[in-house]
């Protein structure tokens, strides 16, 4: 069920305060409803990745970037118990969206 215009714009001032802050911040939807809403937003300064089954490659991605660049991942799978993630680590300091 897509967002309404109302909720789309709720979420996409969360993902910007979340990007004026972190580095790296992570979109977990275990459902994939939101994919669309992934789709649609387009980040002033950060760039949109979609994380699956690609960890290592975005995790690579990441670590070589200047580190002024701010990534949005969009990962369409529940969070992952953390001795299992791979993004977790000092060097993707980041912060997790919560969309409920």
């Amino acid at each position: 069920m897509p967002a309404t215009p109302a909720a789309t714009s709720r979420i996409h001032e969360s993902l910007d305060s979340a990007l004026a802050r972190k580095r790296v911040v992570l979109w977990y939807d275990p459902n994939g409803e939101w994919a669309s809403e992934f789709a649609d937003y387009q980040p002033a300064a950060a760039e949109k990745l979609r994380v699956e089954r690609n960890e290592f490659s975005v995790k690579v991605a990441i670590s070589r970037a200047p580190l002024d660049q701010r990534f949005l991942l969009y990962l369409p799978c529940a969070k992952p118990p953390e001795p299992d993630n791979w993004l977790l680590d000092p060097p993707c300091v980041r912060k997790e969206v919560r969309l409920v």
